[in-house]
């Protein structure tokens, strides 16, 4: 398996389907072991509690067994005699009725006793007794009996009838230790008995015994005794025992003051617990390791289309248009791929629009700077010619004018006027012909310029076209910006709610940002053509600006011919009129030969002039 490269979508995709799933697996996970350790806790404390309240029981039950014999004993009416030998006697049967019997003794209202082996001596200053004589049993705390040496608990009642007397003995322990003694919980868990005072009346350390007080034990056991004791009934505490986390069971014994504590290592009671836990440790562990593989190959699948596009958006970016995506898929990257392969698709349309658009624009630009040309070369021809035409009707007419002054004065040259006229006539003839040749020339020349005007329009109108196209384009280049801009601020707030999840959403996180950059590079790609169109759209219009001014010229041009070919047709009607008056000379001629023979020189200047007017007419055919 290759390893994961690091912010790829494939280890993002990784890390949110492991998180997705691990999540919910270790919040189940957290869960059952919390409600199943809840459970185990409420259980082991049932159990410890029912196990210490027993206990406490039957060491209650054996005190109540002892107390309601002594007070069956203290009903005999020997108690309220002063025979003491009777009493001897009484004392020594009730000794021996029970075998737990340390001693047994009567105590008269003043705190006397005499026992079952004949001692004497006093309790006056005892509890039990004090408690007795009012009225009520007793039971003391353990003590040792002075007597026998002996552990005994000393349980004192009222005699029946008799107002201050007490029947006492003292109960050997050795049971009720046996008791405690044999009290197991678990492996390691051991019960201990106390007095009303935190004294320890059993333990299976037999050290602890009368020497290891609850309430001058460390804070954590002072602070549980004093928490049980001034509970009513069993409860169960926690605290360090020799550096040993401890639950403990502390259950009074109704019938005394004294509290029964079961205790037991925590650790132990939650040995079911910490199984559990590695459990669903190797059970989460195994689940991570699986669903890292399917993954893996799941986001290898989603993630090498998205790599193929970015290399090719890559290409794109660098100009490349000959690229064409393979990304078969019947998703959003399928999606994706097409709108990718029709974008570039479009662009190559547009790029050969704009090469053969160009191409075009030259080739008319060429033509019309040579159509130009020549117009201006015409044009100076036609103006030299009208200048020279002009400058020669002007001078016909001055030797017209003398010739008409002179024509009473050469009428001896009426021969040569009449050859002249003659001459004249042919001249005129041949200005005609130069003249109809101007006007095909100049309807020719008209023409052409008419068609320049018309390519320049088409090309104008072509280059507008361009400049539309260009502007659709930029428009489509427009969406594809604010889609990616929108793309970016979906990216931005996905990453602002993902930053709110907190830990839960920074795989969603990253998977936000990846998009927001794949936005942004698609943001510059699409400004950077938007540029290039700009600067297309920039030329397209300064082109455009171009060929209207041309247009324009070629309009004027067109005007100015047309003007041109107006003059050219005033020349010609005017050769007409001469051709026309030249004939009407000749006829006049005959008839005035003698008489005009003045005017010979003048017709001469005018035939000159007229040979002048053919080679202009001859440069304009030229």
């Amino acid at each position: 398996m290759k390893l994961l490269k690091k912010g790829s979508i494939r280890r993002t995709l990784v890390s949110m389907l492991l998180l997705f799933a691990i999540l919910p697996l270790v919040v189940v996970s957290v869960s059952n072991y919390r409600l199943t350790t809840t459970g185990l806790n409420q259980d082991n404390e049932i159990k410890i509690i029912q196990s210490a309240d027993t206990l406490a029981k039957v060491i209650d039950s054996w005190l109540e067994t002892n107390i309601s014999n002594l007070q069956k004993a203290a009903q005999d009416p020997v108690w309220l005699t002063t025979d003491f030998d009777k009493m001897m006697e009484m004392l020594v049967q009730v000794d021996a009725s029970n075998a737990a019997v340390d001693s047994c003794f009567f105590v008269d209202a003043d705190g006397n006793f005499i026992d079952s082996t004949g001692a004497r001596g006093t309790v006056a200053e005892r509890d039990y007794f004090r408690q007795a004589s009012g009225g009520q049993a007793a039971i003391s705390d353990v003590m040792v009996d002075k007597v026998t040496g002996n552990q005994v608990v000393f349980m004192a009642v009222p005699v029946e009838g008799g107002t201050g007397r007490v029947l006492a003995w003292g109960i050997k322990i050795d049971v009720m230790l046996e008791w405690v003694h044999a009290a197991k919980y678990g492996e390691s868990g051991y019960a201990s008995l106390y007095d009303n005072n935190g004294l320890c009346l059993a333990h299976p350390d037999q050290k602890q015994v009368l020497n290891f007080n609850l309430f001058n034990a460390p804070e954590s056991i002072t602070k549980a005794a004093k928490a049980a004791y001034e509970q009513a009934g069993t409860t169960v505490q926690y605290y360090e025992l020799d550096g040993v986390a401890t639950t403990a069971a502390m259950a009074p014994v109704p019938s005394t003051n004294w509290y029964l504590v079961l205790s037991v290592p925590t650790a132990e009671l939650n040995v079911l617990a910490n199984n559990l836990l590695k459990l669903n440790l190797l059970i989460a562990g195994g689940t991570a390791v699986l669903i890292i593989i399917l993954a893996s190959i799941f986001s290898n699948k989603f993630a090498q289309p998205i790599s193929r596009l970015a290399e090719y958006g890559s290409k794109l970016a660098e100009g490349d248009l000959t690229i064409n995506i393979d990304v078969k898929a019947d998703n959003e990257i399928g999606v994706l791929a097409e709108t990718f392969n029709t974008s570039i698709s479009s662009l190559r349309k547009l790029v050969k629009n704009i090469v053969s658009i160009t191409a075009e624009l030259t080739g008319s630009s060429q033509e019309l700077s040579a159509s130009a040309e020549q117009t201006q070369q015409a044009l100076e021809q036609v103006s030299n010619t009208l200048q020279e035409i002009a400058q020669g009707a002007t001078e016909q007419a001055m030797s017209a004018q003398k010739a008409v002054e002179m024509a009473t004065q050469v009428d001896q040259e009426a021969d040569k006027a009449s050859q002249e006229t003659t001459n004249l006539t042919a001249a005129a003839e041949e200005l005609e012909k130069l003249a109809n040749k101007g006007q095909e020339v100049m309807k020719n020349l008209i023409a052409r310029t008419k068609e320049n005007s018309a390519s320049g329009a088409k090309v104008t109108e072509a280059v507008n076209g361009m400049a539309e196209q260009t502007k659709d384009v930029a428009a489509i280049l427009d969406t594809i910006t604010n889609i990616a801009d929108q793309t970016n601020l979906l990216a931005l707030n996905a990453a602002i709610e993902a930053a709110r999840a907190g830990e839960h959403g920074h795989g969603f996180a990253v998977v936000a940002d990846e998009v927001r950059k794949l936005a942004e590079r698609s943001g510059n790609a699409t400004r950077e053509i938007a540029q290039i169109l700009d600067k297309i759209q920039a030329s397209a219009d300064d082109a455009v600006d171009e060929m209207n001014a041309a247009n324009e010229i070629t309009s004027n041009q067109v005007d100015a011919i047309e003007e041109t070919n107006n003059a050219l047709n005033s020349i010609y009607d005017a050769v007409i009129q001469v051709k026309n008056s030249a004939e009407n000379v000749a006829r006049v001629s005959e008839q005035v030969k003698k008489q005009i023979k003045g005017i010979t020189d003048a017709i001469e200047t005018i035939a000159a002039v007229s040979e002048e007017n053919a080679a202009g007419t001859e440069e304009l055919s030229a």
